[in-house]
């Protein structure tokens, strides 16, 4: 269930991550640019369709580490 539970916070996080690139150049706190910016470099905003897989898992793997 944890396993699960961090992919759908990936799944959250890069969303929310990419709604704030449609908003550019406004920006949001400084912490919350610190996490956009820790995901961009995990996996780069998306423009076009692709599969979004292998960023999940990668932004998963961050969220366990993370916590560790």
């Amino acid at each position: 269930m944890v396993d699960n539970l961090r992919h759908v916070l990936a799944i959250e996080m890069m969303t929310a991550c990419q709604a704030l690139e449609f908003l550019r150049p406004l920006k949001t706190s400084p912490a919350l640019e610190q996490v956009r910016a820790d995901l961009a470099r995990l996996t780069p905003p998306r423009k076009d369709d692709r599969p979004f897989s292998a960023d999940i898992a990668r932004v998963a793997e961050w969220l366990k580490e993370w916590n560790e």
